[in-house]
């Protein structure tokens, strides 16, 4: 079974409670069956982009090395509609945004509307395979953390030579070891 992309669940609520129909929304995944009801929305996630410098900190953490890396995310998504003839569904999509029970739904899953558009949907299946439908392609920021745990060094050593001005070489070997 494939794991559910958490911008996709995300998004899923955002939709859901924009349009006011519970289970409006699906994951758009390759050869999934097609939702049985009226109209629905279909969402994929298209790309996923770092407009700026990751904060990379290390911290310590039940005895264990930890590096956090945290940034923001641009979350480019797709939200096609499907037999909404009347277009109500988008409508209602597309203006929810500054209502307030969206505003807690987007704090609440961690994604934040910056821009909108018009999906492309001139493709060569629509044109044999006519279905009324209309997109909306969302970007998206979040903040994304990742944590990986990170080997200690346990011994290191360090061997070099200088050199005085004369001559003369001093050998130099260090060895630090963790008791």
């Amino acid at each position: 079974m494939m794991d559910k992309n958490p911008y996709i669940v995300a998004m899923q609520k955002i939709v859901d409670v924009a349009v006011g129909i519970p289970r409006y929304s699906y994951p758009m995944y390759q050869n999934a069956p097609r939702p049985s009801t009226d109209a629905f929305a279909a969402i994929r996630v298209i790309t996923s982009r770092s407009p700026c410098y990751d904060q990379v900190t290390t911290y310590e953490k039940d005895g264990k090395l930890i590096q956090r890396t945290e940034g923001n995310r641009e979350i480019m998504i797709d939200i096609l509609f499907n037999r909404d003839s009347g277009f109500g569904d988008v409508a209602k999509f597309d203006n929810c945004f500054y209502r307030p029970d969206i505003v807690s739904i987007c704090d609440e899953v961690g994604l934040h509307l910056l821009r909108k558009k018009p999906t492309n949907l001139r493709t060569r299946s629509l044109e044999t395979n006519w279905e009324i439908r209309t997109g909306i392609t969302c970007i998206m920021s979040t903040l994304q953390v990742d944590e990986i745990e990170l080997g200690w060094v346990g011994e290191f050593n360090i061997s070099g030579e200088v050199f005085n001005e004369g001559e003369e070489t001093t050998n130099i070997n260090i060895n630090a070891k963790e008791d």
